[in-house]
Parts: structure tokens; C-alpha cells; sequence
């Protein structure tokens, strides 16, 4: 298997894991977070889907500012009388472990290519999937200590990648 392939077997996963997700939690603004991040999951399964049908990257990758769009959500939290269970700790820490397994995956890719389209497109997605990594630890956060998260303003453990 190339590693196209395997990118984008590592992209479906994460897609359907963030689904999973989103369908069990309670709270709508975490089910919101982790929509975003499968739509993100798909951005990069598409990319490396397009690239390896083409030969060619793209011209231009749209990069969203996830960390904006979750900090909003997460905002929202306080609003919400959602209370999070600790027993969703197992299934966050499995996202947590995707990412920084993509991460690794991607790292030791961008070694392994001499193509510098490639290489491009692997380090964007490197710096997206950094920003997955924040995104989870962030919610690890909250679920370990919703009241003291939700009441900093600043929300300085999302700050950017």
C-alpha cells in the first residue's frame, strides 16, 4: 500500500471516529467540535484522494481557521447545562492517540518522498492535524474540569498552533 493509501485510510478513520462521536455525546457543542473536526478529516482524505487520481496538488488547499471556529463552540459551552461524563475519557483519549499517530505518520513521511508537491501537502496537513491534537487535548481539558475551563475568558489553552 502507497502512502496515499494509508493517508487516506488514516483520514477515513478519523472521519468515522469523529462521527461516532458526534452522535454519542449529549452535548451539542462538543458534537458541534467534533462534526467540525470530521469535516476536516474529509478535507484531507479528498486532498490526497485528488492529488493521487492527478499527480498534481491542488492550487489551493482551503485552510479554515479550526481553532476560531472551535474556541466559538467551546465559548458556548458555558450556556449549556451539560455536565461531562469521565467515562468518555477512554474514547477522547483514543482521538488524542489518532492524531498524534497521524502526526507521526505524516513526519516520517515527508522523510520518506523527495516530491516537493508531496511534501507541501504533507506539511499542511501536518499543521492541521496539530491543530486536531489542540482541539482534543482542549476537550480533555474541559471533561477533567468544566467549571474552571468554561470560566477562562481567554481560554488560553486553545491558543494557536
Amino acid at each position: 500500500m502507497n502512502m496515499f493509501e494509508l493517508a487516506k485510510n488514516i483520514e477515513k478513520e478519523g472521519v468515522e471516529y469523529y462521527q461516532e462521536l458526534a452522535r454519542n455525546t449529549k452535548s451539542k457543542q462538543l458534537a458541534g467540535v467534533f462534526n467540525l473536526l470530521a469535516e476536516e478529516e474529509n478535507k484531507h482524505y479528498n486532498l490526497f484522494d485528488a492529488y493521487q487520481s492527478s499527480q498534481t496538488g491542488p492550487d489551493t488547499f482551503e485552510k479554515r481557521d479550526i481553532i476560531a471556529s472551535a474556541k466559538s463552540i467551546f465559548k458556548s459551552l458555558s450556556k449549556e447545562s451539560y455536565s461531562p461524563k469521565k467515562d468518555y475519557d477512554a474514547a477522547y483519549q483514543k482521538a488524542l492517540m489518532l492524531e498524534k499517530n497521524s502526526i507521526t505518520f505524516y513526519k516520517n513521511a515527508l522523510k520518506d518522498t523527495n516530491d516537493q508537491a508531496v511534501k507541501n501537502i504533507i506539511n499542511v496537513i501536518i499543521e492541521e492535524e496539530g491543530k486536531h491534537y489542540k482541539i482534543i487535548s482542549s476537550i480533555i481539558d474541559y471533561v477533567k474540569r468544566p467549571v474552571e475551563w468554561v470560566e477562562n475568558a481567554e481560554f488560553n489553552h486553545m491558543e494557536e498552533y
